[in-house]
């Protein structure tokens, strides 16, 4: 989603940037929402106030102060899209999903997310899924927003529609060999083949009906192939009977300058689960340079697997459905690799922060995307602490299958 362009300005920051300085940044927002809201007092017709405020509560977890605001700035402005767009995250996040997909369709006209911009029609809202047409699906966003949507995909192609997937071109690998049923190309492969009409892969779940009781799709759809799980396994089973807990404590920092901001930890933050597990090793799925900086100053390494590094250097998907499938658990923020562990079916724990994405909702420990996944939600914005110590219990509750 996009960023409202004046109350973030300044937020071209770093992951470790954005952390160090969430105290900062915190009270940055602070001033701006009082700022917003004297400049309703003051001028109680001004819809792009309302639209502040609205967007600032929202990042504060005041959802139903953020709805109210939103719904003012378009009762004094019907035309702002940007209002319509972001009026749907507080609406999914409540569960809301009739009101809130329908909304989340403005988010296209704000800001330009889609991969690829294809030469045929949009498919019409109103008009069906038929056999006798091939549709083609435009990833949008991130990894993580092409791996859970998918699913819809393979929804469309197991009721005998022909579908055509523009994916990141460093998901096509894996997504061919989990989908055969999909054909897969890369952006500036979209207009080379045909079809009849097209659709963003995020629009799916309103085409299709989705809520949060019916999802449609729940059953794991990414596999890892064979010879690169044996591979791994091999390499991993060198450190013994362990139990294996793959760990993910950061995200892309260029998705962390909005509503994703505080999504990441620190390594040093899950000191406490890797010191005191008992009968796991850990593997990080962090990867490139910095990870393997990181985890030198972190220290430890008699608690990592043997092949680290070269698990580290592995930037390719399917290495990492591989090494997933290898796990035991898999210990996560909020990013891809919380989606492909759940696609897949692994146990995955998922770290959310105070006011998550939109689609892990407001409460409770299950999602109703990922059964295999089990939410853990920061009591306070900003707080790991009451996190870790569930984390840390939870895993040595675990015991070999």
């Amino acid at each position: 989603m996009p960023e409202p362009s004046e109350v973030f300005q300044k937020s071209n920051h770093s992951t470790s940037e954005v952390l160090k300085n969430k105290d900062e940044t915190k009270e940055d927002d602070e001033k701006a929402l009082k700022d917003a809201i004297m400049h309703i007092t003051r001028n109680p017709t001004c819809d792009e106030a309302y639209f502040k405020a609205g967007y600032l509560l929202l990042q504060f977890g005041k959802i139903r102060a953020s709805i109210r605001s939103f719904v003012q700035c378009l009762k004094l402005n019907s035309s702002n899209c940007q209002c319509k767009a972001y009026l749907s995250l507080p609406l999914l996040l409540m569960g809301d999903y009739d009101a809130g997909l329908h909304l989340y369709e403005w988010r296209l006209t704000v800001k330009q997310l889609l991969y690829c911009t294809p030469a045929k029609k949009l498919k019409p809202r109103e008009s069906q899924f038929s056999k006798d047409e091939t549709i083609a699906l435009v990833a949008e966003q991130g990894f993580g927003d092409t791996i859970q949507f998918i699913r819809y995909g393979k929804h469309l192609a197991q009721n005998g529609v022909k579908v055509i997937a523009c994916v990141q071109t460093q998901l096509v690998g894996l997504l061919k060999h989990s989908l055969p049923g999909i054909s897969f190309v890369a952006a500036d492969e979209i207009n080379t083949v045909k079809y009849e009409a097209w659709l963003p892969m995020l629009s799916l779940p309103l085409r299709l009906g989705v809520n949060q009781s019916n999802v449609l799709e729940t059953e794991p759809y990414i596999l890892a192939e064979k010879e690169r799980k044996d591979y791994w396994m091999k390499k991993i089973a060198a450190d013994g009977e362990r139990l294996i807990a793959g760990i993910c404590w950061k995200g892309n920092p260029e998705h962390e300058k909005t509503i994703s901001r505080g999504r990441s930890m620190r390594l040093v933050d899950l000191i406490y689960v890797v010191r005191n597990s008992l009968m796991h090793k850990f593997v990080s799925l962090q990867k490139g340079e910095d990870a393997i900086r990181e985890l030198e100053r972190f220290g430890h390494e008699d608690k990592f697997v043997e092949c680290q590094r070269e698990v580290s250097n592995s930037l390719d998907f399917r290495d990492t459905a591989a090494i997933i499938s290898c796990c035991d658990v898999v210990i996560t923020i909020d990013t891809c690799i919380a989606h492909l562990a759940g696609s897949m079916g692994v146990p995955v724990w998922i770290l959310l922060k105070k006011v998550p994405e939109w689609r892990w909702g407001l409460e409770g420990n299950q999602s109703h995307w990922y059964p295999s996944a089990t939410l853990f939600r920061q009591q306070t914005d900003g707080d790991w602490t009451s996190i870790i110590p569930q984390i840390t219990t939870n895993l040595n509750a675990r015991k070999p299958s």
